[in-house]
Parts: structure tokens; C-alpha cells; sequence
């Protein structure tokens, strides 16, 4: 493990020890002596060890990057009916796409979903005005595959 570790683990004993009112110089000689790569304390090397095995079980943290988005095209965007709603009381059938967030030609920004046959008619829907509109352009979520966009790592 690195030295990192071995001084994180060191923090945590001398932190809870001094809980139980040992002094921070008691610990350090008489607990957290090192012996080959664990600690001659039997208690402390054993904590050593399991401290280890449980880094050592945890994920390597994927590596980050800062996704550049941009806006697309309202012609690129999913038009898969994926959600239907059916209101049999009042014979009407409601079928959305999923949502996206999307742009007018005003600049305005909100949430709409693409709906077919819902009156005889094909639209985008704006769920927070609840009407029909004609956005120009859509923002992909920036995982999305089918729209691969530059990607900065954080080292650049």
C-alpha cells in the first residue's frame, strides 16, 4: 500500500485512541511501531491488514472527464414513441417520446417530448407550458452514444 495509506491509517488509530485518553506520543511508540509491512502491536497489525483488504476490495474509480456538450439539430433528436398513456374514459391515447431539453428559436430553454397521433396531429409537446411548440434544437444527454461529443480530460 502506499505511504498515503500507512499515514491515513496511522491518523485514524492515533484519532481513536486519543478517544479513550491516550496521548498521541503513548500511540506512536508503543502502538503504531512498524514492523516489515505491518506494525508489531497485534491488534494494530491486524487492523493493518483488514485496513488493507478493504481498500484493496473497493473499485478503481473510473477516470473523469469534463463532457462538452452542444446543441443538435431538432431533426436529430429520438422520436421513439416510449411512453403511452391511455385515458379510455374520454377515448384518448396519448404517445410520447422520452424528454428532452431543447431550444426555440428565441433562445428559450425547456423540457418538450415528441408526440404522435394525439389528435390527429404529430408535435413537440412543452411539459411545463402544456402546449404544442417548435423548438429548433435539442441538448443529448452527454453519455448518450448515439451522440459522441468531444471529451476534455482533466489533465488538458
Amino acid at each position: 500500500m502506499t505511504d498515503h495509506h500507512r499515514e491515513a491509517f496511522e491518523a485514524a488509530v492515533v484519532e481513536r485512541l486519543k478517544e479513550s485518553g491516550f496521548l498521541e506520543v503513548e500511540i506512536r511508540v508503543e502502538c503504531l511501531v512498524r514492523c516489515d509491512d505491518g506494525y508489531q502491536d497485534e491488534v494494530i497489525n491486524a487492523g493493518w491488514h483488514y485496513w488493507n483488504a478493504a481498500i484493496a476490495a473497493q473499485p478503481t474509480p473510473a477516470p473523469t472527464h469534463k463532457m462538452v456538450a452542444s446543441w443538435r439539430p431538432i431533426a436529430q433528436a429520438d422520436r421513439t414513441i416510449n411512453h403511452v398513456t391511455e385515458f379510455t374514459e374520454i377515448g384518448l391515447t396519448l404517445k410520447n417520446s422520452d424528454t428532452f431539453w431543447v431550444r426555440d428559436e428565441d433562445g428559450r430553454v425547456y423540457r418538450a417530448a415528441w408526440s404522435e397521433g394525439n389528435n390527429g396531429r404529430d408535435y413537440w409537446w412543452d411539459w411545463e407550458a402544456e402546449s404544442p411548440v417548435d423548438p429548433v434544437e435539442f441538448m443529448p444527454h452527454p453519455l448518450d452514444p448515439r451522440f459522441a461529443v468531444a471529451e476534455v480530460s482533466d489533465d488538458a
